[in-house]
């Protein structure tokens, strides 16, 4: 998986130290659930499994099939709504550090948040605990998290993604799309619209908007 370097992703006037404290208090919640050196075996789990899935299945084909169903994940307590809604109206500085401290009291769309949030930042590094934390919770919007950090990477600085790649990325949000997660139902929508496949489409933007009003 990517790694990042504090040199690629600094904050302008943030020295190296703070940079790594502040990258430790908004993943260090993950570790409470999944144990640090379990991180790299649940993404590499993910992707060997998905691997193994697009070899069978053909997620165009599949698209076809779909079926809209609820998010197949925890419904979050009512202490880490009140936080997940909190960081959705804080200035951007502090928004972060409460979507982590949502996620740590078990909200699975404030650590899709927050990973998003990395993700911006270019920091791959810190995204992937997180995007594990989600898989080892069985929370479809793992899939999807670990389908952008493939995007982002494997594009990275002007670089062409290639079929094969596509091909995987697709597979995954097809994967979470299936199981309910509101964001890939959007993000292929968008896809397929862009390809005139206009009923799908239809169909994947009714669901996402049925279960996330926001999208």
């Amino acid at each position: 998986m990517a790694e990042s370097s504090p040199e690629d992703v600094l904050p302008e006037h943030e020295d190296v130290a703070t940079f790594y404290e502040r990258r430790a208090a908004l993943t260090q919640w993950v570790y409470d659930t999944v144990p640090e050196r379990e991180v790299h075996a649940i993404l590499k789990h993910a992707l060997t499994e998905q691997d193994r899935l697009n070899q069978t299945a053909d997620p165009a084909k599949d698209l076809a099939q779909f079926a809209c169903v609820a998010p197949n994940a925890p419904t979050p307590s009512a202490q880490a709504q009140v936080t997940f809604e909190r960081a959705a109206s804080s200035p951007d500085s502090e928004a972060s550090a409460l979507y982590a401290r949502a996620a740590a009291e078990g909200h699975w769309r404030a650590a899709a948040r927050l990973i998003s949030r990395m993700m911006d930042d270019e920091d791959w590094e810190a995204a992937q605990p997180v995007i594990a934390w989600l898989l080892h919770q069985k929370v479809p919007s793992g899939w999807n998290k670990l389908a952008d950090l493939l995007q982002a990477t494997s594009s990275y600085d002007g670089a062409s993604t290639s079929d094969l790649a596509n091909d995987f990325i697709l597979g995954l949000r097809w994967r979470a799309a299936q199981a309910g997660d509101p964001v890939a139902q959007i993000t292929l929508a968008r896809l397929f619209e862009k390809e005139g496949e206009a009923k799908i489409a239809a169909a994947l933007t009714t669901c996402a908007k049925q279960h996330n009003e926001g999208l």
